[in-house]
Order: structure tokens, then sequence, then C-alpha cells
């Protein structure tokens, strides 16, 4: 069974549920990556085309491939206690690109994002302990006005 979703930012994501493993669990699941940006690719070639532009390779969006196993490889079964596995691309000289199939890049922009939000959360405790002093304040000489008033 597939599902594949479009995720906001216009990554696709593949879910791949298996019941029996197969060989070639690797490449089957590099073939699923290359099946998403290939699609992605036509559907992006065919928009440009059609508005008579040229297509931006920077329009083809990251692609997360998921694959879920009732009965894994044998493969997998070198490691019993561990049942999530993450894959990705690098090189073997450190030079960094930004490939499509890369996780890591998404996990900073969202750990930054999470850093910017509490930060706000932040200012926003200290400005609602800011107005909960007035107000107590506000209270307080309301209080002390109630007892004028009822003096005179």
């Amino acid at each position: 069974m597939d599902i594949i979703v479009q995720l906001e930012d216009g990554s696709i994501t593949t879910l791949e549920v298996q019941k029996y493993s197969y060989a070639f669990p690797g490449q089957r699941a590099a073939c699923y990556s290359a099946d998403m940006l290939l699609r992605q690719y036509k559907k992006k070639w065919d928009e440009a085309s059609e508005a008579k532009r040229r297509m931006n390779y920077r329009e083809i969006r990251s692609v997360y491939t998921i694959v879920l196993y009732e009965n894994s490889p044998g493969i997998f079964h070198q490691f019993p206690d561990t049942y999530i596995h993450h894959f990705r691309q690098t090189s073997d000289t450190g030079l960094e690109m930004e490939l499509l199939e890369q996780l890591r890049e998404k996990d900073d922009r969202l750990k930054e994002k999470d850093d910017r939000l509490k930060e706000k959360d932040d200012r926003l405790k200290e400005k609602d302990d800011r107005l909960k002093e007035k107000d107590d304040r506000l209270k307080k000489q309301s209080l002390q006005i109630e007892e004028l008033r009822h003096r005179l």
C-alpha cells in the first residue's frame, strides 16, 4: 500500500507499507524517492512549459520515504531493539550540497523556528507579568478609591 502526501512546504512524503519483506530494501527505498522526485520534476516542467518560462530546479522540494514493514528484511535483524532507521546521502569529502532526500536540513530549520517561538513566548510571558502587576496596582487603587468614597 502506498500513501503519498504533499506537506505545507511543498515537500512530498511517500509512506510504503509492506506486509512481507522484499530483497534489496535500500534500492527499493531509493527508487521510491526517485519516483517522487521525477513526479515533481515532470509537474514543474509541464507548468513551466505551459507558462512559457524556464523551469527552476529550486522549485523541486524535498522528498521523504517512509517504509513500514510488518516482517522486516533480514538485514534489519542486526539491530533487534532498534525499530526506526534514518538514512541520508552524504559526501565522502565533507562537501555539503542541498540534496532533496536530506532530512537534517529540515530538522535544523524546525529547531530554529522552535527557538524563535520560544523567544516570542518568553517575551509574551514578560508582558503578561507586567500586565498582571498593573492589574494588581489598579485593583489596589480601586479599593483605595472605594474606601475614600465610603468615608465621605
